[in-house]
């Protein structure tokens, strides 16, 4: 019986190996079925086209929206967060402080720490496309690829700048602006430290005109083109032209330029009367008066519902239509 036993063992022990070698073997030779590796992605143009738009999907994710928001918008005088719904007052919403590093015993969930990972993690996408781009590349659809993530760059480092970096016309040689990443980093890669607000606005200005060459077609506004880069080429520019005291009067000039190219030669128009009017209850890819935006679903999404569409004493009102906040927004 002792015999039998050794011999059992001995032959399930053998079974075994060969079960795992032969399961070894054939995990080795299968690939996920769920995920595209760098180099699948970016084998055709259409692999291009879809990580940029995976890439406009990150600015509308709750994590950069709500908080670049908040960073912005609400530290105004001209938005209020309130529940009209029920009785709770959301005001705690407006009165937290955004920056929270010395008044909060939970330093990493301050809206700064949300609004700088949401940006560079959406960069990281972005750099990503433009990283796959040859410096020899012909086909209009990568090349259009490539000029809408220099667009998106562009953008996403004017909003980091203008958060984390002192006013242009406030030495901006000297002054510390924000670490410009051109390229994917990975958990071992050493960020780069902060360039100066001289040099991160010259980077941004660097992309945009980069991009104009690039462009290849025009879409809806929900999508980069060339006058979306005049426009904000123009913004760019007026940040960049001082205060009335210490003018930049040749930025000043360049911020003039680039907005007639839009105005004159882009096609758009202010709407007018019942346009205007209906101007929220209308995707954005139905007037002529917005040159880029993201849309936000209003059924689905935070920040709609945050600024009561279609919750609330709208809901009539805004309950078909997209919402075209600021923060990815240009119109005239």
């Amino acid at each position: 019986m002792e015999k039998f036993t050794q011999y059992i063992i001995t032959f399930c022990a053998a079974i075994m190996v060969l079960t795992n070698a032969g399961c070894k073997k054939e995990l080795d030779s299968l690939s996920p079925h769920n995920v595209n590796f760098e180099d699948q992605q970016f084998s055709s143009a259409n692999g291009y086209t879809k990580a940029t738009i995976g890439n406009y999907t990150n600015l509308g994710l709750t994590t950069y929206e709500a908080s670049w928001f908040n960073i912005s918008e609400y530290r105004g005088n001209n938005v209020r967060v309130i529940n009209v719904t029920n009785t709770n007052n959301n005001t705690a919403l407006q009165n937290v402080d955004a920056f929270t590093y010395t008044n909060s015993q939970f330093k990493d969930f301050g809206l700064s720490r949300s609004f700088w990972f949401a940006s560079y993690s959406a960069l990281l996408g972005v750099n990503l496309v433009l990283k796959n781009v040859s410096a020899t590349e012909t086909n209009p659809i990568i090349l259009q690829a490539k000029a809408e993530n220099l667009f998106l760059r562009a953008f996403i480092n004017f909003n980091l700048v203008r958060v984390y970096g002192r006013p242009y016309y406030q030495n901006p040689e000297t002054n510390p602006g924000i670490p410009l990443v051109m390229e994917p980093l990975d958990l071992s890669s050493t960020p780069p430290a902060r360039a100066t607000v001289q040099a991160s606005y010259a980077q941004i200005l660097a992309d945009l005109n980069a991009s104009l060459s690039s462009f290849k077609s025009k879409g809806v506004n929900s999508f980069a083109s060339k006058p979306a880069a005049f426009a904000l080429l123009s913004r760019v520019y007026l940040y960049m032209s001082g205060t009335y005291a210490q003018p930049n009067a040749e930025n000043a000039r360049m911020s003039v330029r680039y907005a007639d190219s839009v105005t004159v030669a882009g096609g758009y128009s202010l709407l007018q009367g019942t346009a205007y009017a209906n101007y929220y209850k209308n995707s954005n890819q139905a007037n002529t008066e917005t040159i880029w935006a993201v849309n936000h679903d209003a059924s689905t999404t935070t920040l709609p519902m945050l600024l009561m569409q279609p919750q609330g004493t709208y809901v009539n009102l805004y309950n078909t239509g997209q919402i075209k906040p600021l923060l990815t927004c240009l119109a005239l």
